[in-house]
């Protein structure tokens, strides 16, 4: 051993969440996307990134402890080394991780707008297969960026309000006699409700034994009707 040498210590990686993070738990049957990965070599964008990551969490995606936990398994090169040298604890929720990541490889060239794609026009020499495979890949990355938009406002809401109420059944073709009349409740597709206090519509179609089909929109007050029994 030479003489006067100091022991250098083992470097131990550091998580950059709180630990505690690491104590929750995942839904039970949840499974680990096949993520899309982002390398940092200036040639993806990281606006999409984080709008696949964010779709493809799903239903785990307003629990950030969670995000935290998976963001690193779409890192790889150079980002995943950016990631691994953070420090402790300055990663607090993920509103920071993103910010951060953002901050360190966002490249305003590569972001996509509605005016990007009007511009788009042949170049000389390109064939129109792959103008409109260029147009294609564009447009569907504003596709992307418009839905991820969408996903986050309700996200946001949801922790802010609430988990949606359950979404209300109606039962087809399912009639009960009401003296001269009969009703039948038919099933309604029901899509983005949002509930008021007890002051719901349930839209009913009322079927008459000696006439036609007529409909007939009838206003109720408190909770929806389930079913006739």
């Amino acid at each position: 051993m030479v003489p006067h040498a100091r022991r250098i210590g083992r470097p131990v990686y550091r998580r950059p969440y709180p630990g505690h993070f690491d104590q929750e738990e995942f839904s039970r049957g949840f499974k680990v996307p096949n993520f899309a990965l982002f390398s940092g070599d200036g040639l993806q964008s990281t606006v999409e990134h984080i709008g696949r990551f964010t779709t493809q969490c799903a239903e785990i995606g307003h629990r950030e402890a969670l995000k935290l936990r998976l963001f690193p398994s779409t890192l790889t090169r150079a980002a995943f080394l950016w990631y691994v040298k953070l420090s402790r604890n300055s990663i607090p929720n993920w509103q920071v991780m993103e910010k951060i990541f953002h901050e360190q490889f966002y490249r305003p060239e590569l972001e996509v707008s509605m005016a990007n794609l009007v511009k788009i026009s042949q170049k000389p020499n390109e064939s129109v297969q792959e103008y409109l495979g260029r147009f294609r890949e564009f447009r569907d990355i504003y596709d992307l960026l418009l839905r991820v938009d969408r996903y986050e406002a309700l996200l946001k809401d949801e922790q802010q309000n609430g988990p949606p109420a359950p979404r209300p059944t109606f039962y087809k073709n399912s009639a009960k006699s009401f003296g001269p009349r009969t009703m039948a409740v038919h099933a309604v597709d029901v899509e983005d409700i949002k509930l008021e206090e007890r002051d719901q519509e349930i839209l009913l179609k009322e079927e008459e034994e000696s006439a036609g089909v007529d409909l007939a929109e009838i206003t109720t007050k408190g909770p929806y009707v389930q079913g006739f029994v």
